[in-house]
């Protein structure tokens, strides 16, 4: 849910106007916290194990 929140608060970066200076700090902001978003979940996941599964055997 964080990501998804983050990624349209990147897509609403349309709104603000270009003309106040604070569009690339704003941009930026929410690009380094979606990188840390995704690394904390990159991290959470477990590592790909050796067997396979009885789902991927099933479908």
């Amino acid at each position: 849910m964080p990501v998804v929140v983050t990624s349209l608060l990147i897509a609403l970066t349309s709104i603000v106007p270009f003309e106040s200076g604070e569009k690339l700090s704003y941009i930026l902001t929410e690009f380094l916290s979606l990188a840390v978003l995704l690394t904390i979940t990159s991290d959470a996941l477990p590592p790909t194990s050796i067997t396979v599964s009885n789902l991927v055997i099933i479908w």
